[in-house]
């Protein structure tokens, strides 16, 4: 008797350089249902994009040498139909600036509640289902 696979929820690749972040949300996306691939880099995002191919991207805007901005640009330039939102520690107006006409679908500053991301997820994956 071959056992069956769990449902997967969808697929979302966490991009952030503060560790102990995406392990505690890796975590809390793996426990409802979801496939996570947690990178710490913009650069590892990429190539995670490349192979991954996830229905959602959550990432920091500011991280060294290469931040999420540069991530939801290249999605852009490649025309690939991936939600993506942004967490930051940046104000409001910064990160307008950079996600503006980048197709982020939201932004969550940090701190941040962990049911109010698991809401955001699930919404930003329904709204991608509902319109890809």
């Amino acid at each position: 008797m071959v056992a069956k696979q769990p449902q997967r929820e969808g697929k979302i690749l966490l991009v952030d350089d503060d560790p102990g972040l995406l392990r505690l949300l890796s975590i809390r996306l793996r426990a409802e249902g979801y496939d996570v691939e947690a990178v710490e880099s913009a650069h590892k995002a990429l190539g995670a994009l490349r192979h991954f191919s996830p229905d959602l991207v959550v990432t920091d805007l500011m991280m060294p040498v290469m931040g999420g901005g540069e991530i939801l640009d290249w999605v852009c330039k490649k025309d690939i139909e991936i939600t993506s939102f942004v967490i930051s520690s940046s104000p409001f107006e910064d990160v307008m600036k950079h996600i503006k006409d980048k197709g982020a679908f939201a932004y969550i500053p940090k701190p941040f509640r962990l049911n109010h991301l698991s809401h955001m997820v699930k919404t930003a994956l329904n709204r991608s289902r509902l319109h890809g």
